[in-house]
Parts: C-alpha cells; sequence; structure tokens
C-alpha cells in the first residue's frame, strides 16, 4: 500500500499529466482494489488512489475515468488472456475483479445516461 499511496501522492503533484501514464498505472491499481485476492486495506488505498487520480486528470468520479480508457483495459486485458491461454496456465483471481470493477464501472457509467435520455436529456 506504500507505492500505492506514492502513486496517490504522484497524481496530486502531476495533476492531469499523469494522464499519459494511465495505461501502465491503471489496470495494476484495478487489479489492487479487487475484493478477489486483497486485503480491505490495500483494496481501499487502490479505490482512493484510483479517485484521487480521477480528479486529478479532470473526471467527475472513477466510473468517467475507467470509462474514458476502456481500450486500454480491454487491451490489457485482452493480452493478459491470449498468455493464459498460450501458455495453458491458470488465470490469476484478480483478473475476475478487475472485469467485475470495470463492469460495474460500465453501469453505473451507462444507467445514468440512459435515463437521462429517457427524460429527453442528452
Amino acid at each position: 500500500s506504500t507505492l500505492i499511496g506514492f502513486l496517490c501522492e504522484l497524481s496530486h503533484a502531476l495533476c492531469d499529466r499523469i494522464e499519459s501514464q494511465l495505461p501502465i498505472i491503471l489496470f495494476p491499481l484495478l487489479e489492487r482494489a479487487s475484493s478477489i485476492g486483497n486485503h480491505s486495506f490495500v483494496q481501499r488505498a487502490a479505490f482512493a488512489c484510483l479517485w484521487k487520480i480521477s480528479l486529478s486528470v479532470g473526471y467527475k468520479n472513477i466510473s468517467f475515468l475507467l470509462a474514458e480508457n476502456f481500450d486500454c483495459l480491454i487491451d490489457t486485458l485482452s493480452l493478459r488472456l491470449c498468455k493464459y491461454a498460450r501458455e495453458r496456465s491458470v488465470l490469476e483471481r484478480s483478473l475476475f475483479g478487475v472485469v467485475d470493477i470495470i463492469l460495474r464501472s460500465i453501469i453505473y457509467h451507462v444507467h445514468p445516461a440512459s435515463s437521462n435520455v429517457e427524460n429527453g436529456d442528452k
């Protein structure tokens, strides 16, 4: 969690310049934010860091951060899945947690938008 704390402080110091580093740090943070295989302290620290990064780059919450970086996350996930398939090895449990976080985020991100469209808003 010390490394996660460092990332929080780095995102605060770099503000929106941390955005260029998101392809490197986002997926590992999501792995730590997963409830699968992580201590609750690590999980909370990872979510706090994701929250701080979201605000640093100008998103109103983590859902928007993940939605805007969905392509990068899917690329990383695909590469990992291909690696496991090629090696015929067992998937890391944390991957299931990352998929869960991404899907929940998409549902959260899309749900308010769909209710606004139903009300005539865009």
